[in-house]
């Protein structure tokens, strides 16, 4: 399939704030929000903000139409969706993203958003993996400033040790993925990324060992991992255990998993529930060089 890039915001841009999950007050956005208004751009928050239904940022109804009004508003430069959590999946088939055909902009989240960025990959269009405004605050002044350039300037160009000797080499594919948990939900779905030739990226939170486990087997009797040309792994983070342990670490159940295949996998990629959170962009080809003393991920 061939991607269709998206324009680079500009000054004056458009950004659009909305909830696709569980729900954010405006007072918690206000620092992303100065953060992008202070560069130049625009900001507007949607109608499902400051909405609470349960958990989430509003109705099914109401999220849906927030994000089908963003989707088909052409001034709307990038949706920028304000935190995960649960909820997308309930309003993934009732929104127009063939609109994005016609209007294309940044969809830009992680985690609960992988739903997302695994259909917009499908579409034949690009979506950025990043940071979102309600953890702002949390997140250092670099990986706050990095967020900002791919905004202007999406490239990505990340560097890891090969501390696990990884033959040199030239890899190049399709870069798919996000939150295990997320991509694993879309398993038998039109909505799972096509992974012929595909660089799957995997980040994890919370998430029992034995689940975890389960998942990549799931993945690996799917054909999903066979397909591949690499895995990148992100953060693997507050990974839980039971009283009697599991006896793996994520690491090598990840190991245990892909043993077969051929194709390298990169752990500690500054991606995923991490503090430092580079962007990715989804859907665009990954180029990764491995030289004898380190990994260069670039976009």
């Amino acid at each position: 399939m061939s991607y269709k890039p998206v324009n680079y915001l500009e000054k004056g841009d458009l950004v659009y704030i909305l909830c696709t999950a569980r729900s954010a007050q405006k007072d918690s956005l206000q620092p992303a929000i100065k953060a992008l208004e202070q560069q130049g751009l625009s900001v507007i928050c949607g109608d499902t903000i400051g909405k609470i239904e349960h958990q989430q940022g509003g109705s099914i109804q109401q999220r849906v139409d927030d994000f089908n009004n963003a989707l088909s508003n052409p001034d709307v430069k990038a949706i920028w969706i304000a935190r995960g959590g649960y909820g997308t999946i309930q309003i993934l088939d009732l929104i127009d993203f063939d609109v994005l055909l016609k209007y294309p902009k940044w969809i830009i989240g992680y985690s609960d958003i992988t739903l997302i960025h695994s259909k917009i990959i499908n579409l034949g269009l690009e979506s950025i993996h990043a940071l979102m405004p309600m953890e702002w605050t949390n997140k250092s002044l670099a990986n706050q400033s990095s967020f900002i350039e791919v905004l202007f300037n999406p490239v990505v160009k990340m560097m890891v040790p090969n501390d696990r000797g990884i033959k040199p080499q030239e890899i190049q594919g399709t870069l798919i993925g996000g939150n295990l948990s997320i991509l694993y939900s879309l398993l038998g779905s039109d909505d799972f990324p096509k992974t012929h030739n595909s660089i799957l990226f995997i980040e994890e939170i919370d998430e029992y060992l034995y689940h975890f486990e389960r998942m990549l087997y799931s993945l690996h009797r799917a054909g999903v991992l066979s397909q591949l040309k690499a895995i990148v792994v992100g953060g693997l983070t507050s990974m839980n255990d039971h009283d009697i342990p599991f006896g793996k670490t994520a690491i090598q159940i990840i190991e245990e998993r892909t043993a077969q295949y051929s194709y390298p996998v990169i752990y500690n990629i500054p991606a995923g529930h991490v503090e430092n959170n580079q962007s990715l962009i989804m859907g665009r080809i990954m180029n990764i060089s491995i030289e004898e003393s380190r990994i260069t991920l670039t976009q």
